[in-house]
């Protein structure tokens, strides 16, 4: 029962904000954060963002631990485990699927560098594209434009040309509607 006593003296420290009590536990209990690392796989997770979890968790463990309801070591086991579940739960949710099918522009080059090659040329803009969107802008929606790239902001127009800003905002947004038209329409 000496390491129990020991456990306590460790659970009240921590509590009082005492850092390297909180890594001894935490050290006390690695065995546990290791087995538990394996029973989860996460794609972008490494073992120090695993470790880094299981820490707060361990944190949260002790603030919340109560030792007249059982032993420190089911209580953190069972936070540990429910932690990695809520944490896999929220990384497959189907709001952020798109998330789990993304892939780097270095693996994408690895995999298919035809693909993206593919993908650059459609998205081509060619001079003309450019000359066919610039003329079909009014001159308040080409003043509006020169915001996006990067010539005036729109408080300079605003001062110098005696343009109204609300004016400007409703240009610049009807510029932005024609370039996304030219580029996904021709």
């Amino acid at each position: 029962m000496v390491y129990a006593k020991t456990e306590l003296k460790l659970i009240q420290a921590v509590k009082e904000n005492d850092e390297g009590a909180l890594q001894e536990l935490f050290e006390n209990y690695r065995p546990l954060v290791e087995k538990n690392k394996r029973k989860f796989y996460a794609k972008d997770f490494d073992e120090a963002d695993w470790d880094q979890e299981a820490l707060i968790v361990c944190h949260q463990a002790v603030l919340k631990f109560n030792p007249k309801k059982g032993k420190f070591c089911t209580f953190f086991k069972k936070q540990l485990y429910n932690h990695n579940v809520s944490l896999l739960r929220y990384r497959k949710a189907s709001r952020r699927e798109g998330e789990n099918l993304c892939m780097s522009l270095e693996a994408l080059t690895e995999v298919n560098s035809s693909l993206i090659k593919e993908k650059s040329e459609t998205m081509l803009i060619t001079e003309e594209l450019a000359n066919d969107y610039l003329s079909d802008l009014s001159g308040t929606e080409l003043k509006a434009f020169k915001i996006d790239l990067g010539k005036e902001t729109l408080d300079e127009l605003v001062k110098n040309g005696n343009w109204d800003k609300e004016k400007l905002k409703r240009a610049h947004s009807r510029a932005y509607k024609k370039f996304v038209n030219a580029i996904f329409e021709k």
